[in-house]
């Protein structure tokens, strides 16, 4: 089964996927080169695949780092490299999405530790950056700082005080730099191309088959987890909501990038622990079994449609 394959993985698999990852990413190429295109989308695709690449890593290392999801696989960034089928083009969104992947890292750190100053004020600051060069809805992301301080159980005036500092500080220099005559807003490009909801329907469906199934295992068993793992995925589910929050505020399909590193992360948690998780229930090796091969069909079906639409997408 495949996914026995990608927890506690050998060396040759973890090879195997760096390149079936670089291949995947770069699919739409054989399009731009087939229709001829200009040579700046050609470098936007291998841009872009870098940060993509380089933001799966990076959160794949967090979880690894802060025992969020305690079994050593490559689930986490597969799941996430296909959930990033639709983006192509570069755009500077990718860049805010890898900070404030960043950023969560500095919010985990929050955990037992008593005085967090150092953290507090480099995700304040980092999320207040992003508010003033990228987009204001970058702001509602700092709500995972109060909440990341109560859940953790920092709540003191000073760590408040920090953050508030933090989140004053690049205001204080954007605005320095303007009235000096230098600008720093990308707003205004974006750019992202992705195929029509018609042509995605049954990556969609697929999508949320596994998001109903990773939900509810996540519900069930969250009580299970270590009291680091569940507060930390407390901070994800918010994570989640504000993306969406954003989304929907800015009316902007855009934004839907900063949703991926929470779903990816809940997904794999689904696809890691579902296997315990029907066989407590179930009790029975046949039925287990059965089990184990459903979730492993989800992901099959998942990766490869990922792959068909990552090769159309242009």
């Amino acid at each position: 089964m495949i996914i026995e394959k990608l927890i506690n993985s050998k060396t040759q698999t973890v090879i195997f996927f760096f390149i079936v990852s670089i291949i995947y990413l770069l699919l739409p190429l054989l399009k731009l080169f087939e229709l001829n295109s200009e040579t700046i989308k050609i470098f936007n695709l291998i841009f872009s695949s870098i940060i993509l690449f380089f933001s799966s890593l990076y959160l794949t290392n967090i979880i690894f780092e802060k025992s969020i999801i305690k079994k050593n696989n490559i689930v986490v960034p597969i799941v996430f490299l296909a959930l990033c089928m639709p983006v192509v083009d570069f755009n500077f969104l990718m860049i805010g999405n890898l900070i404030l992947i960043i950023s969560l890292n500095e919010v985990f750190n929050l955990y037992q530790k008593n005085n967090p100053f150092t953290n507090l004020f480099n995700c304040s600051f980092a999320i207040s950056a992003c508010t003033l060069i990228f987009n204001y809805y970058f702001g509602l992301f700092y709500i995972l700082v109060p909440f990341s301080l109560y859940i953790f159980g920092n709540n003191s005036w000073r760590s408040y005080f920090v953050s508030i500092i933090g989140l004053l500080c690049p205001i204080i220099i954007f605005y320095f730099l303007k009235f000096n005559g230098i600008y720093l807003n990308f707003e205004k490009q974006y750019v992202t191309n992705i195929l029509n909801i018609h042509e995605l329907k049954y990556w969609i469906i697929l999508f949320f088959i596994i998001c109903f199934f990773s939900t509810v295992e996540l519900f069930v068993w969250i009580n299970k987890k270590s009291s680091k793992s569940r507060r930390c995925f407390y901070v994800i589910f918010l994570y989640l909501i504000v993306s969406i929050s954003v989304f929907i505020f800015s009316r902007n399909i855009d934004f839907l990038l900063f949703s991926i590193a929470p779903v990816s992360i809940i997904l794999s948690n689904f696809f890691i622990y579902s296997n315990c998780t029907f066989s407590f229930v179930c009790g029975f090796a046949h039925i287990y079994s059965k089990f184990r091969f459903i979730s492993n069909l989800l992901l099959i079906t998942f990766i490869l449609n990922s792959l068909y639409n990552r090769f159309l997408i242009i």
